[in-house]
């Protein structure tokens, strides 16, 4: 596998075609040398829908990226793929994984969740992907609140539900809380992944679960000192209610969905889900029988380190956000906890962002990637975001913090001109890879 532009190789070779549910796809060696080549698969959608999941939303999740030109079609989707990939299998599989994510993202629907559909229409008007989708969640964990009430719960085969409604200092609102089954069929590492990939959220000691791990999503509802709207608002309440209520015959059923399509693509080296070795780490959910209602209790990770809100804080100038929003989604896809405005605009709306922003870039991030270019010099908000970071990098007293990523050749006062850039032509998927491989060996040297 390579980091570089295929596109860009001197020598490209087209080894195979195929078209499969409106999207053409080619497959390409793209060459360097005689001793130094790869496989890339260059995708065409052609077709699209009116609602739900689009071809383009099935290839970003599948690990493609957006490429405004390409050699083979005018614009394309592309990734690479390991030597002895067989397109013509890999095209019949897509047939039914897009069939499958579809009928997955119905389910999900009906249970109120937002299957995750990050490029959407752009690429057919030629306008930017989607991008995160704005999520109105509560502040805080939706479990460490000074009001909470018992609304209802419920079980399947496979999990088991749990809503409440709370209250804490800021706003209110419901909190959905999921936890695998005792007897569920499904192994407990593909509920871990599943669930990480709809974008719930991990809690370490549910009261709902007699305070074992659980899972949870939160919807908030309004203010917690004001009588919202949506307080009475029986037709909202109504799709709150009927979506918890479709857990029972969907949700587990779409899990289920989700996990034979990565596994039927884990065949040809893609997947959309990360799923840890059945040995999960120490805080996973782990679930084991010790007859009709006993549970396990695993031991919470006792490891002693800095206590990082975000692995990685990203800051940038508006006109970087395309490449801020590209390095924020191989991230997360890869289990990084990344701090990202577009992903916390509920969150964010309303509150003081110049405090909010500088504990964030002062305290709570273990890295901060800095897009340096002229915009971000010259904008107020950026340099005071700049000003916090720096503030940050005085107090670690020589230990990495800030990674420079170099848009053009604008210097940023008071970072030092000798320290290590990677440059935007690298491509963000390299740039990626170097950050993954930076964080890993920082868990590894403590």
């Amino acid at each position: 596998m390579t980091n570089r532009d295929i596109h860009l190789a001197p020598k490209k070779e087209l080894v195979q075609s195929a078209s499969a549910h409106g999207v053409d796809f080619a497959l390409v060696k793209a060459q360097w040398s005689k001793d130094d080549s790869v496989l890339g698969i260059h995708a065409d959608p052609t077709s699209w829908t009116t609602a739900g999941i689009q071809t383009t939303d099935c290839l970003g999740l599948l690990g493609f990226s957006r490429n405004r030109g390409c050699h083979v079609f005018s614009k394309c989707y592309s990734r690479t793929v390991p030597i002895g990939f067989s397109l013509g299998e890999f095209v019949s599989v897509f047939e039914a994984t897009y069939s499958r994510m579809s009928e997955a993202d119905g389910s999900l629907l009906r249970c109120g969740i937002n299957f995750p559909k990050l490029e959407g229409w752009g690429y057919f008007n030629d306008s930017e992907s989607r991008g995160p989708t704005a999520s109105w969640r509560l502040s805080g964990n939706g479990h460490e609140v000074f009001e909470k009430n018992e609304i209802k719960q419920d079980e399947d085969g496979d999990c088991e539900y749990r809503l409440t409604f709370v209250k804490n200092s800021q706003d209110k609102g419901f909190v959905i809380h999921y936890r695998p089954s005792v007897e569920t069929s499904i192994p407990l590492e593909h509920h871990h992944s599943v669930y990480k990939f709809l974008g719930l959220h991990e809690y370490h000691a549910c009261p709902e679960f007699d305070l074992e791990p659980c899972f949870y999503r939160t919807i908030r509802t309004g203010d917690v000192e004001t009588h919202d709207a949506l307080d009475y608002d029986f037709d909202i309440i109504q799709r709150i209610h009927g979506g918890f209520d479709a857990h029972k015959t969907h949700f587990s059923e779409a899990i289920k969905l989700l996990i034979s399509v990565n596994d039927d693509l884990s065949k040809f080296g893609v997947s959309f889900l990360q799923v840890a070795p059945s040995s999960a780490k120490s805080g996973s959910i782990s679930r084991i029988k010790k007859g009709p209602v006993e549970l396990s209790k695993q031991a919470i990770s006792t490891k002693i380190g800095p206590p990082w809100k975000y692995d990685v804080a990203l800051s940038f100038a508006g006109t970087e956000r395309k490449y801020a929003s590209m390095l924020h989604d191989i991230l997360v896809k890869q289990d990084i906890s990344v701090f990202y405005d577009k992903q916390f605009e509920s969150q964010l709306w309303g509150s003081n962002l110049a405090s909010k922003f500088d504990i964030v870039f002062s305290k709570e991030a273990r890295f901060c990637v800095v897009f340096v270019s002229k915009e971000y010099r010259d904008r107020i908000w950026t340099r005071h975001e700049f000003a916090s970071i720096m503030g940050r990098t005085i107090k670690n007293r020589g230990r990495e913090y800030i990674l420079p990523i170099q848009i053009d050749d604008t210097e940023l006062d008071g970072l030092p001109s000798t320290i290590g850039y990677l440059k935007i032509e690298d491509g963000i998927e390299h740039i990626s890879n170097v950050l993954i491989e930076k964080l890993n060996s920082e868990d590894e040297g403590q």
